[in-house]
């Protein structure tokens, strides 16, 4: 049996490359760093403004230029570019949007399909679907180093590039135990009550107001991991949000996590997440 498998492991890449049509994404963006990048304009001067200014101080993972909604759909058939873009088109399931992304993907004929059918080098949550608190311009900066590093692990292995951003959470393994923690208390769940905090919180994981933990972000405080939660709008069952634990000073993302909104489920850290985060310390 061991050798059978064996034989499959060596022939597999072989069948793929003869057949033209099977590559794995590590093998699809293996140009990526020697290609450009577009980074894709929204129109919102606010909005538009920021990317600029962060991509202009932070972007090292390729080549980059600027360019307009215009321009993305004149050349996203063409595989010399990749394009990095603001969507809410990577959930298939209409019903279920209401969360903007910042996406990395690569361009190519399958374009035609849609965004969807593009390949994806990397996506992270943003915000609400047209809406801002203005907290997505405090962690733009950590969201696009996030990518980047992203990136760079599904070039690395194809394990790494199928698996998504939860491969980060073992930042939060290795380390998590020596961190500090500030959540904002606009990213509790409503089904997380005091009880649970009590039972799960110690001296260094903080529940604090969303103004103080965007403060420490924004300083960079070290040894230190701030959230910041992801939800529709308008939540409703069916529709998603996002948990996400982000270092304060060097941007790695160390915890992540993807949910279903329920009657269990209410957008925010559930007791399941102060459950994992505690085993760890």
């Amino acid at each position: 049996m061991k050798r059978l498998i064996t034989i499959l492991v060596v022939l597999l890449p072989l069948v793929a490359s003869a057949q033209g049509k099977i590559t794995t994404k590590k093998y699809r963006i293996a140009d990526f760093r020697d290609k450009v990048t577009k980074v894709v304009l929204t129109g919102n001067e606010v909005m538009d403004s920021a990317l600029k200014q962060e991509i202009i101080t932070r972007w090292s993972a390729s080549p980059y230029e600027f360019a307009t909604a215009a321009e993305f759909e004149a050349l996203k058939s063409s595989d010399a570019f990749y394009f990095l873009l603001i969507t809410n088109s990577f959930d298939k399931d209409e019903n279920n949007r209401g969360i903007e992304f910042l996406s990395l993907v690569k361009g190519g004929p399958e374009a035609a399909k849609g965004l969807e059918a593009m390949t994806d080098v990397a996506t992270i949550p943003l915000r609400p679907d047209g809406i801002s608190s203005g907290r997505e311009f405090v962690y733009l900066p950590a969201l696009i180093d996030i990518l980047q590093a992203f990136a760079s692990a599904a070039m690395d292995t194809d394990f790494k590039g199928y698996a998504g951003l939860g491969v980060f959470n073992v930042n939060f393994r290795r380390s998590g135990a020596t961190k500090r923690i500030y959540i904002s208390e606009d990213d509790l769940s409503e089904k997380v009550d005091q009880q649970i905090l009590e039972k799960y919180l110690d001296e260094d994981m903080l529940i604090c107001d969303e103004d103080d933990a965007d403060a420490v972000f924004m300083d960079g405080e070290l040894n230190t991991l701030v959230s910041y939660v992801v939800s529709p709008e308008s939540p409703a069952p069916g529709k998603f949000f996002y948990v996400m634990l982000i270092s304060s000073d060097t941007h790695e993302l160390y915890y992540y996590k993807k949910y279903k909104i329920s009657r269990k489920a209410a957008p925010g850290f559930l007791e399941s997440d102060f459950k994992i985060l505690s085993s760890i310390r």
